[in-house]
Protein backbone atom coordinates (compact mmCIF):
# COMPACT_ATOMS: atom_id res chain seq x y z
CA UNK A 1 0.00 0.00 0.00
CA UNK A 2 1.29 3.21 -0.94
CA UNK A 3 0.68 6.68 0.72
CA UNK A 4 1.65 10.07 1.57
CA UNK A 5 2.42 11.97 4.48
CA UNK A 6 -0.94 14.30 5.32
CA UNK A 7 0.36 15.40 8.48
CA UNK A 8 2.73 14.57 10.87
CA UNK A 9 1.05 14.87 15.03
CA UNK A 10 3.99 14.60 17.44
CA UNK A 11 7.76 14.72 16.78
CA UNK A 12 10.32 14.65 19.87
CA UNK A 13 11.07 12.28 22.55
CA UNK A 14 8.01 11.26 25.26
CA UNK A 15 8.88 10.03 28.73
CA UNK A 16 7.90 6.81 29.21
CA UNK A 17 4.61 5.51 30.29
CA UNK A 18 1.03 6.77 29.52
CA UNK A 19 1.10 10.01 26.58
CA UNK A 20 -1.98 11.48 25.08
CA UNK A 21 -2.91 13.83 23.15
CA UNK A 22 -6.26 15.26 20.88
CA UNK A 23 -5.65 16.09 17.49
CA UNK A 24 -8.63 17.46 15.23
CA UNK A 25 -9.60 16.31 11.88
CA UNK A 26 -12.08 18.61 10.57
CA UNK A 27 -9.42 19.66 7.75
CA UNK A 28 -9.57 15.68 6.65
CA UNK A 29 -11.63 14.53 3.96
CA UNK A 30 -13.84 11.36 4.60
CA UNK A 31 -11.94 8.17 3.92
CA UNK A 32 -9.19 5.74 5.30
CA UNK A 33 -6.13 6.85 7.57
CA UNK A 34 -2.93 4.68 8.68
CA UNK A 35 -1.55 6.03 11.82
CA UNK A 36 1.84 5.20 12.42
CA UNK A 37 3.53 5.12 16.39
CA UNK A 38 7.68 4.47 16.07
CA UNK A 39 9.65 3.64 18.88
CA UNK A 40 13.00 3.01 19.32
CA UNK A 41 11.85 -0.90 18.64
CA UNK A 42 8.54 -0.90 16.96
CA UNK A 43 6.23 0.33 14.71
CA UNK A 44 2.81 0.20 15.20
CA UNK A 45 0.20 0.67 12.60
CA UNK A 46 -3.34 1.58 13.11
CA UNK A 47 -6.65 1.94 10.89
CA UNK A 48 -8.39 5.04 11.20
CA UNK A 49 -11.97 5.49 9.59
CA UNK A 50 -13.55 9.21 8.95
CA UNK A 51 -16.91 8.94 7.91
Amino acid sequence: MKGILIKELSNGIHAAETYSKTYAVNDLTKGMYLLALKTRNDIVVKKMVIQ
